[in-house]
């Protein structure tokens, strides 16, 4: 078969495509090609994209009421509170052990499909607790709080710039340093 019969096979079929009405080329090696039926005016479709995403919305508000509640309840039983608690430091994954630790805030975060209860304690550090073990409360944050001695407050200078520490005169060190302004 040579290349200009191919192309005016081409042609033809894609005429005869786009012209139902038309006939079918009568070549042997080549069978005709089969449309779709035409779907009738009595067909319904529902869309049901509105209905999943309603049914998501009730799940994800369901899901964020149920964190704030166990968001609350943990907080009135343990913030303030001198606690031991099986955890890993830091993140999820690390070795799990008993910390003992004064506990700032309580948060509830969804990580690897799974929820975890996070504990932040004075050290500023997150503890994942295992859920599975109790946690023992100490003592009150009342009781066991921590008296630190004030620091001495700065005097009052007639420039109105009052001491800090040690420091006689002003640091500065970086760019805008005069000893690096050209003199």
């Amino acid at each position: 078969m040579k290349l200009i019969q191919i192309a005016k096979l081409v042609l033809s079929e894609d005429s005869w495509g786009n012209n139902p009405s038309a006939a079918a080329p009568q070549n042997p090696g080549i069978p005709p090609t089969t449309q779709s039926p035409k779907p009738s005016p009595s067909v319904k479709f529902y869309d049901v994209l509105k209905d999943y995403q309603a049914f998501q919305t009730t799940i994800d508000s369901q899901e964020e009421a149920a964190k704030k509640d166990l968001n609350t309840t943990l907080t009135k039983a343990l913030v303030n509170k001198e606690v031991t608690v099986r955890a890993s430091k830091g993140a999820v994954g690390q070795v799990e052990k008993d910390y003992t630790l004064t506990v700032v805030s309580v948060s509830i975060t969804y990580l690897k499909d799974k929820y975890y209860v996070i504990l932040k304690g004075k050290d500023k550090k997150d503890y994942y607790i295992n859920t599975g073990f109790k946690i023992k409360i100490l003592s009150s944050g009342v009781e066991a709080k921590e008296e630190t001695p004030e620091a001495p407050k700065a005097s009052a200078q007639p420039n109105g710039k009052g001491q800090v520490g040690g420091i006689v005169y002003p640091q500065n060190m970086g760019i805008g340093s005069n000893r690096n302004v050209g003199a």
